[in-house]
């Protein structure tokens, strides 16, 4: 799912996979999230946690043993879609998280949203597999309202009806939306896909974007 190429990198901490400082999962299916990678990262850089829901921590647990010393830096959040958010803070790092569900009635799976403040100037939101449910987000809308994203990261299916467009416009609260999670036979289309959909997604692994910074007192 990860070019080996890429995967080495991160795992070796290169450039642009140097100098991060958390993981974290918004759910575990093996398109997302795998156990054994994720701790050979973790063994390989002692310093970076992993935040992820309960079933993320299980998973871990079954790869390595409940008495793992690896398990001291996975910082476990279980919170289900009518939870309020959570907040953490690490070196500097603002952490919102709420559950959304899974899309395709999938409620058995843990679905997290993260919303990461990096530097007090740039945030970004990844939202997992959620499902395009207007009630799911509605009910934190005022979390979303909370704070500006520079950047949100839906799944592709939100540029594919008009309810997933209607929750973008309505809740997400950010600069640039940027599809995610696009089907492999996209890659090498990206600019074909994009017109389609009338908007931005990641087509190709390795893909950027540049995100621009809030001004310091968080106006837009």
């Amino acid at each position: 799912l990860v070019p080996e190429s890429i995967s080495a990198a991160m795992l070796a901490g290169d450039p642009p996979y140097d100098g991060i400082d958390a993981i974290f999962v918004s759910h575990v299916h093996g398109d997302h999230f795998t156990a054994e990678p994720a701790v050979a990262y973790l063994r390989a850089h002692p310093e970076v946690p992993l935040y992820g829901s309960a079933q993320t921590r299980l998973a871990i647990v079954e790869a390595v043993g409940a008495d793992d010393p690896v398990l001291q830096r996975v910082v476990t959040v279980d919170i289900g879609p009518q939870d309020s958010p959570r907040q953490f803070e690490l070196h500097g790092l603002i952490i919102d998280v709420v559950a959304i569900p899974h899309a395709g009635n999938r409620p058995e799976i843990q679905n997290l949203a993260w919303r990461v403040t990096l530097d007090g100037q740039t945030t970004v939101t990844h939202f997992g597999d959620a499902a395009t449910v207007a009630s799911d987000f509605e009910r934190h809308a005022d979390h979303f309202a909370a704070r500006h994203s520079q950047a949100a990261f839906p799944p592709h299916w939100f540029f594919e009806d008009e309810q997933g467009r209607a929750i973008m416009d309505r809740y997400f609260n950010a600069d640039q939306i940027i599809g995610i999670h696009v089907p492999a036979a996209a890659a090498g289309h990206g600019d074909a896909l994009r017109a389609r959909l009338g908007g931005d997604l990641f087509t190709d692994p390795g893909e950027a974007r540049e995100l621009d910074k809030a001004a310091p007192d968080g106006a837009r």
